[in-house]
């Protein structure tokens, strides 16, 4: 599993901490995130470092390995101050200075992420990106369904619908469609793409008009749109580009010719033929 990977997950998993610190009111949910926070950070730190040793390695094969141990020592720490620092600071000017710090860190982590799965492959975008959009709605339905609701979780579920979910899908789909146009038509193909992705942004809004003008519940519009989005989200999932290829198998393979000469038949399995 490469660095870029693991650094990705361990920034997914300081997400949810995030999440955890912003909508947590007790000291037992404080700990929790404490902890989950903790694991992210052993692996990213872990991570990070084994990274910075093999780059020194490569960039200084003659020197010692003491200035990148270094390095990777000075920078949690640093980190460890700055945080501290900038938290003090939200303390003093920034009103709620219990929630807006860890929106904040949560904003940072995702915009973390987006650097780090920028190189991935097109199915890995599609993947994380659904990931965060179900996540998303999961927290943000949960926010509109507490008692009383909770508009940091609310907040914290819509920034990763749109950091991570959307932002995801939507390069994933530019890619796509890009690698399957014809040279010529990519810039018709890429509109093309667009007007769908605008249209599907008006279509939930008038939904949602339609339902709120029916008495239906703001609570109960989020729930059937979350589900509707989620069921989608699981069909398009079977149809990601290079997974169906892998799980097909359908069709046969073409027959293999000899390298001779083009005009001889296609050379048979001589086991086929006995058998025939």
């Amino acid at each position: 599993m490469g660095a870029c990977v693991l650094l990705a997950r361990a920034l997914g998993v300081a997400n949810v901490s995030a999440v955890v610190f912003v909508v947590s009111r007790s000291l037992p949910w404080l700990l929790v995130g404490r902890l989950i926070n903790w694991i992210a950070i052993g692996i990213v730190v872990s991570t990070a470092t084994d990274r910075l040793t093999e780059l020194h390695a490569v960039g200084r094969p003659e020197a010692t390995p003491c200035r990148a141990q270094l390095i990777a020592s000075a920078i949690p720490v640093g980190g460890l101050g700055v945080g501290a620092l900038v938290a003090g600071l939200f303390a003093q000017w920034v009103a709620h200075p219990l929630t807006v710090p860890y929106l904040v860190f949560l904003a940072a982590l995702l915009f973390g992420t987006q650097i780090l799965t920028a190189g991935w492959p097109i199915t890995c975008e599609f993947e994380a990106g659904m990931a965060g959009m179900l996540v998303g709605l999961a927290l943000a339905v949960l926010a509109m369904w507490l008692n009383p609701p909770s508009l940091g979780l609310f907040i914290a579920g819509s920034a990763l619908i749109g950091a991570r979910g959307k932002a995801a899908t939507l390069k994933g789909a530019v890619a796509t469609v890009i690698r399957i146009s014809a040279p010529g038509r990519i810039a018709e193909s890429v509109a093309g793409l667009f007007l769908a992705s605008f249209v599907g942004i008006s279509l939930p809004v008038v939904g949602a008009g339609i339902t709120l003008s029916r008495l239906v519940s703001p609570k109960a519009s989020l729930l059937g749109f979350a589900i509707a989005v989620s069921v989608g989200i699981a069909l398009s999932a079977i149809r990601l580009p290079g997974r169906t290829s892998a799980a097909g198998g359908g069709e046969p393979a073409p027959a293999r010719r000899s390298t001779d000469s083009p005009d001889k038949p296609p050379i048979d399995n001589p086991n086929e033929r006995r058998a025939a």
